[in-house]
């Protein structure tokens, strides 16, 4: 980003000072036009162990990947032997793969709806994905990621929308402290979520996992502990087995049955 940067003010300065021609001036702007859209195109969101976000890179080889809904590998980053804190990626498989097969990884976040990947996939890198998973659940016309138990009324989802909204708003008033009334607002949009909506709604499992970090920071672990059981099972039946979020969130559990153990 650095490079990038300090070649396109370079590039400004000669044209403010009239160092560049101006039947220079047009080419000058496509190729930096070009090279930002190559980047855009081919950068990497460099992910945390907690798999946070924490800057942006290219890499050669990991831009050769092409696409897949339903991927054999995923990229993992690491601090390089070197004295620059590079953070390194590597491919990592985590599913067996046969000797000339073609590697993947998904270019999007895989827990969303299929046309919800389609559209980001069309919008942010220009193709329809027509990967095998994409295909398959377009042909069953079935969302799993939207399904319910039973009919959800409008009551009922006002009252679902209302408490979240309202523990939003405390959140924000409150800074970064998290208060048992945000915590049981939250519970209470859950509880109707875990009614009417399907383990594998997307809805009910990002609830889950808000009221399982609210319910780590006032440190209830049994209530945690039963939060991350179902974070597990919506990331177990979304992903591929060895996915990093999945062995996160195992982890996470496993600490938290630990404690609770050591509590007894």
């Amino acid at each position: 980003d650095a490079v990038l940067a300090e070649c396109v003010a370079a590039s400004v300065c000669a044209v403010q000072k009239g160092a560049v021609a101006e039947s220079q001036r047009a080419d000058l702007v496509k190729f930096f036009a070009s090279l930002l859209a190559k980047f855009r195109a081919n950068n990497f969101g460099v992910l945390s162990d907690l798999q946070n976000c924490i800057g942006s890179a290219v890499y050669q080889v990991g831009a050769i990947l092409n696409h897949s809904c339903a991927p054999n590998c995923v990229l993992v980053y690491g601090d390089s032997t070197n004295d620059h804190e590079e953070q390194v990626q590597k491919i990592v498989v985590i599913e067996d793969v046969k000797e000339g097969s073609e590697l993947c990884h998904s270019y999007v976040e895989l827990c969303q709806p299929t046309a919800a990947r389609r559209s980001h996939l069309l919008s942010n890198y220009g193709f329809e994905c027509s990967c095998p998973k994409c295909e398959v659940e377009q042909l069953s016309g079935e969302e799993r990621f939207e399904k319910v138990k039973k009919e959800i009324t409008e009551v009922v989802k006002n009252k679902i929308d209302n408490s979240l909204a309202e523990a939003e708003e405390m959140m924000y008033s409150d800074g970064e402290d998290t208060t048992p009334e945000e915590y049981r607002l939250i519970n209470e949009a859950l509880a109707l979520q875990r009614e009417y909506l399907d383990p594998l709604n997307l809805s009910r499992y990002k609830t889950e996992a808000l009221a399982l970090g609210h319910a780590m920071l006032l440190g209830n672990v049994p209530a945690s502990a039963e939060h991350a059981r179902k974070v597990c099972e919506f990331l177990e039946a979304a992903l591929p087995p060895l996915h990093p979020l999945v062995v996160l969130q195992a982890m996470t559990l496993a600490e938290l049955l630990q404690e609770m153990g050591s509590n007894r």
